[in-house]
């Protein structure tokens, strides 16, 4: 899969449960209209091209050009009667498109949607399962799955499934092929460091803890 072009980028990192899920998060939003999108790349393992940055540990690596901002904090997600459920939830205005990535925690997969559309894709990273969703016009989406405890084998089989019965939402994003070395190098020159703080966008969970070193 080439590198996809989105205007925003949410990516989780799920960790344990403590009355709802911990998760890092790192985001990129546009700081105003701007015209440029950011690139994400699922499949690459690593990247050494100028402008790019691993999002949790390298499940996907993100290049923005001029005008966004990457926050990077911890989260807890609401608490669920269903221990094992988790809800994301995102308001962006209309005609965004957003590229969701969830790091699943370990030894659990994702076993059911209960709400939103189904991941395209899902592989295993460092042992634990990442699905992502490409939304192409999210306005207010909630985002709601179940998790189920897993070994290695059940992980892989899991994977396969949903990437069998993605509903192919890809075709939908724009693809603007291979950014050039000169938008790569102004990528990396422009990138601003990571803020301190939750974005405003982060309506509906309760992000209280202190931001990532």
């Amino acid at each position: 899969m080439a590198p996809e072009t989105v205007t925003h980028v949410v990516v989780l990192d799920i960790t344990d449960r403590d009355q709802g899920w911990r998760c890092r998060v790192d985001r990129w939003d546009p700081r105003g209209a701007g015209g440029e999108l950011v690139r994400v790349s699922w499949n690459a393992e690593r990247s050494q091209s100028p402008g790019y940055v691993a999002a949790a540990g390298g499940v996907v690596w993100v290049a923005a050009p001029l005008g966004y901002e990457h926050s990077r904090y911890l989260a807890r997600t609401r608490a669920s009667s269903d221990p094992m459920r988790i809800c994301w939830t995102e308001g962006l205005p209309s005609g965004a498109s957003l590229m969701m990535v969830a790091l699943m925690p370990r030894a659990h997969a994702l076993a059911e949607m209960r709400d939103g559309p189904k991941p395209d894709e899902a592989k295993r990273f460092d042992d634990r399962m990442a699905v992502f969703w490409p939304i192409p016009d999210p306005g207010r989406v909630r985002v709601c799955w179940t998790l189920e405890e897993c070994d290695s084998a059940l992980l892989e089989g899991r994977c396969a499934q949903i990437n069998e019965d993605g509903p192919g939402m890809l075709d939908l994003l724009e693809d603007l092929g291979d950014a050039t070395v000169a938008q790569r190098r102004q990528w990396d020159a422009s990138r601003l460091p990571p803020s301190g703080h939750p974005p405003l966008e982060s309506t509906a969970q309760r992000d209280f803890w202190e931001p990532l070193p």
